[in-house]
């Protein structure tokens, strides 16, 4: 019932709870279709990196320049952008999943760059993490550029990718949208 397209399977739902599957041959054109449809919900199934995600239409997809990305905007009362982001990582990129850990969450030290990005310093870690049943999650707080960031980590390992999913936000704005973070993360699958 789903159409492969690079690897991506979309399933959608219209407003008028018709379930629709359509080919994407590039994100413009599924963000473009999203609108002109006014698709609800669409389900992203990955092939290649073994994962599946529900979208909700609260997301505004964005074109983030690799096939390798999914990323979207969150709204917020005061127009600041919240993010959420998958970005996906062939295993042999890292030596193992232990360095992969790592360099996002647990080789970062405050008050330092951080591995992942030069351009962020370390500015600390939550003591108080949400359980996450598919793998590694962590809040953590950089400064980049005299602005402070919160972004919640969620680490995934599939049968070939390790997956970084990001929620970014400002500290005005974390509350905010962190339950549809929650959300998105629920309806995380890995695929065999």
């Amino acid at each position: 019932m789903l159409f492969l397209i690079s690897a991506l399977a979309w399933t959608l739902k219209s407003q008028s709870n018709d379930t629709i599957h359509m080919e994407f041959t590039t994100t413009n054109k599924l963000i473009r279709d999203i609108e002109d449809l006014e698709i609800t919900l669409y389900k992203l199934v990955d092939s290649t990196f073994k994962y599946s995600v529900s979208i909700p239409d609260s997301i505004e997809l964005i074109d983030a320049g690799s096939d390798r990305i999914f990323a979207g905007i969150l709204p917020t009362p005061n127009n600041e952008e919240n993010s959420i982001s998958i970005t996906s990582f062939f295993k042999n990129e890292f030596s193992s999943w232990d360095r992969f850990v790592e360099v996002l969450i647990t080789g970062n030290k405050p008050g330092h760059p951080t591995l992942f990005s030069p351009e962020h310093i370390l500015y600390g870690f939550s003591t108080n993490d949400r359980p996450f049943k598919l793998g590694v999650r962590k809040r953590l707080f950089t400064i980049s550029n005299n602005k402070i960031f919160n972004y919640e980590f969620a680490l995934v390992e599939t049968p070939t990718a390790y997956l970084w999913i990001q929620y970014g936000s400002t500290p005005d704005t974390y509350d905010y949208n962190i339950e549809r973070f929650n959300q998105f993360l629920d309806s995380f699958e890995i695929l065999k």
